[in-house]
């Protein structure tokens, strides 16, 4: 009482979440996507689409915000920002076809893993190839596996160096007090492949 006393604490993230959701990862995110955005217009893309997660409102209008804030930025006035609500993904189909006929894209950025296979099996209905009729990169977890038949461009993240991130952090606070707020943030890794 009337007496601080500094008391090191290192934060996880809740077990009953995917890690690509948590606060630890989603300034990471963030740049991922202003990140591919610039990416893809720096190889002559200037239509470029994003498919975004719509299951949590806040991520994917945050998504949105930074997708948004790069084409204004890089002078691009295309917008064709597709926010899904399904976790598996049957709406997109339709909604793919409806922007290819429309306002046909030449990238898209699919900023949530769940959605690849479906744009995967959407670009083999239509007789379309990824790198070809149409520029993809993905954000991935390096512990999942990607859909066969590309060589997938991707800004992936590896949840191993989360876990020795926070390791660190922990490790560091039981050695001293009264430090600032530690990060765990780590970004995303640029891995070229055939479909960019």
């Amino acid at each position: 009482f009337g007496e601080t006393v500094n008391i090191p604490v290192t934060y996880f993230w809740p077990g009953s979440m995917p890690v690509e959701y948590q606060p630890l990862v989603l300034m990471d995110t963030d740049e991922a996507v202003g990140r591919a955005v610039r990416l893809l217009a720096a190889r002559g893309r200037s239509r470029i689409a994003l498919i975004a997660m719509d299951r949590f409102p806040h991520f994917a209008s945050q998504e949105a915000d930074i997708y948004r804030r790069e084409l204004s930025r890089l002078g691009l006035e295309y917008r064709a920002l597709l926010e899904v609500r399904d976790l598996i993904g049957s709406e997109l189909k339709g909604t793919l076809s409806r922007l290819w006929s429309e306002c046909r894209p030449d990238a898209i950025y699919v900023a949530d893993d769940h959605y690849l296979a479906v744009l995967d099996e959407w670009l083999k209905e239509n007789h379309l190839k990824a790198g070809r009729d149409l520029a993809v990169i993905s954000l991935w977890n390096r512990n999942g596996d990607l859909p066969g038949g590309h060589d997938w461009s991707r800004l992936e993240f590896d949840p191993r160096q989360v876990g020795i991130l926070a390791i660190d952090n922990m490790v560091r606070s039981f050695n001293s007090t009264g430090g600032g707020i530690a990060s765990f943030a780590h970004l995303a890794a640029w891995m070229p492949g055939e479909t960019c």
